[in-house]
């Protein structure tokens, strides 16, 4: 009975910690969903080369929306994309499996792999702060070199050691803008389809190693590991971060170069390359432009649907907000099972516990009936042996209770915390997925609560009134578990016991 109502106390405790834990973050990014059903809608129609022209966000939206009341916290990344021709890209391999097959040659032209510059606002930024990444050499950004545009970056350190790259090493990256006509899809990324470029010589100042990565269990067979996980690996150990200036600088290069080719004109006699044509220029429209990655804290969870509801009126089509809801409702219903589990527990305990203690009791004073008949025989009340009966019952009880409690807290500290943790490892493995459209999976940050924080909120701690209703709890059972050794008593005649 301990140990289900602690258990019990634990689970209640474990859900205000959880609460307290629980971050409400937000992204404003592109529905890719929405894109996709968009795509198909208009292959139906035939439009085969049609996509969809989603508008830019801005520094300014994104300002907007970070000085609404319901925002304690926000930032933005600058992300671009750079070349880097010198340098051989990282390709994850994971139980035997890689990211992108051994042979690359046909996937890219001749300028090779497109790295993903992520720009950032702060010294402590957003993965560094989150314990997504720490930093295992050199160190982060000063805020001289985050105002001034310096070419310093972090990279990773599967790409440090691929490239064999050190603290104070120099990468050049390349910012190159094409002829949109002629670059329908990458291997087309070609020296003589550029039509202008730009280089800058990087120092490395810090190297990053990644903390928080998928689990390497099988999603689609036994032996291969989940291809999120693969994802992650291959976004990390590509990512190189940079000053959100140092983006911003080198994207008002690419916006001036594209600016100067005037009208686009298709080819007016054949249909085929005129939309393959369009659709070169849709693409690369999207690909050259710079992409703004943002991040929103909420003052408290209660501010998530108002947010929502406020910030999607702000948007432009084809774009969304993300809410990181933590898993939160996965991990309340678990908590709410094994609650109901204890508590069922605890009154069956409690029924039990009246069943024996009332025959116990019984049995107890019908080996007491002589000592009874004396009592009654020399004119005791009838009340008066009841109440020394409920004393000597409710004394052996109490020291009874006193040791539970001890032995109670053993036992639910461990077997509370090994079912809460198989019931998270269950609902894990029905998580387990490829999450593309995730907004936070696409940026390597993870929207759940992990098993480790669940687990270390489980407190068992009680206090002094917990200690009270335990007590309330075992004694009155005890004291319900008298009325039927009443009933023996007040049945009891002395004289027939006498003879």
């Amino acid at each position: 009975m301990s140990g289900a109502m602690l258990v019990s106390r634990a689970t209640a405790n474990t859900t205000q910690n959880v609460i307290n834990n629980m971050q409400p973050l937000a992204m404003i990014g592109l529905d890719y969903l929405a894109l996709s059903n968009y795509c198909a809608e208009r292959q139906v129609e035939g439009n085969w080369w049609e996509m969809a022209e989603p508008l830019p966000l801005t520094p300014e939206l994104i300002q907007r929306v970070g000085a609404l009341p319901y925002v304690a916290h926000y930032e933005y990344f600058a992300m671009g994309y750079f070349f880097a021709p010198a340098l051989e890209s990282y390709n994850p391999v994971l139980n035997g499996f890689s990211y992108y097959p051994e042979d690359r040659s046909w996937f890219y032209g001749d300028l090779g792999f497109r790295y993903r510059i992520r720009g950032v606002q702060g010294s402590d930024f957003l993965e560094l702060r989150q314990g997504v990444i720490e930093i295992v050499a050199g160190r982060t950004f000063t805020e001289r070199e985050l105002d001034d545009a310096s070419s310093v970056a972090l990279i990773s350190q599967e790409f440090a050691t691929l490239n064999q790259l050190t603290i104070g090493s120099t990468i050049t990256l390349r910012n190159v803008v094409f002829d949109p006509i002629k670059v329908p899809f990458s291997p087309d990324w070609h020296e003589r389809n550029t039509i202008g470029s730009e280089n800058y010589d990087v120092v490395i100042i810090g190297i990053f190693r990644t903390t928080a990565i998928g689990n390497t269990r099988g999603a689609y067979g036994e032996g291969q590991p989940p291809w999120s996980t693969l994802f992650q690996m291959e976004t990390f150990g590509n990512r190189i971060y940079a000053p959100n200036n140092f983006v911003e600088r080198a994207n008002e290069f690419s916006t001036r170069v594209a600016s100067e080719i005037g009208v686009v004109e298709f080819d007016p006699h054949c249909e085929n390359t005129a939309n393959l044509q369009r659709f070169s220029v849709l693409s690369a429209r999207e690909n050259d432009r710079m992409r703004l990655e943002n991040l929103f804290t909420l003052h408290d969870p209660r501010y998530i649907l108002p947010f929502r509801e406020a910030v999607q009126e702000m948007l432009p089509e084809f774009y969304v907000v993300a809410i990181a809801d933590n898993n939160f409702d996965e991990i309340l219903l678990v908590l709410d099972t094994l609650d109901s589990l204890a508590t069922m527990v605890l009154h069956m305990a409690i029924g039990a516990t009246l069943l024996i203690t009332s025959l116990l009791i019984v049995l107890f004073l019908r080996d007491r009936k002589q000592e009874m008949g004396i009592y009654l025989a020399l004119g005791e009340k009838r009340s008066k042996i009841v109440a020394q009966v409920a004393v000597e019952v409710l004394a052996v009880a109490f020291l009874a209770f006193s040791v539970a409690l001890f032995v109670g807290h053993l036992l639910a500290r461990r077997l509370g915390q090994v079912m809460l943790l198989n019931d998270l490892l269950a609902m894990e493995g029905l998580a387990d997925g490829f999450e593309h459209h995730d907004l936070f999976f696409r940026q390597g940050i993870s929207s759940e609560l992990t098993m480790q924080v669940i687990a270390n909120s489980y407190d068992l701690s009680f206090s002094l009134v917990t200690l009270l209703i335990f007590l309330g709890i075992g004694l009155g059972t005890v004291l319900l578990s008298v009325i039927a050794p009443i009933g023996y008593i007040l049945r009891l005649n002395p004289k027939k016991i006498m003879m």
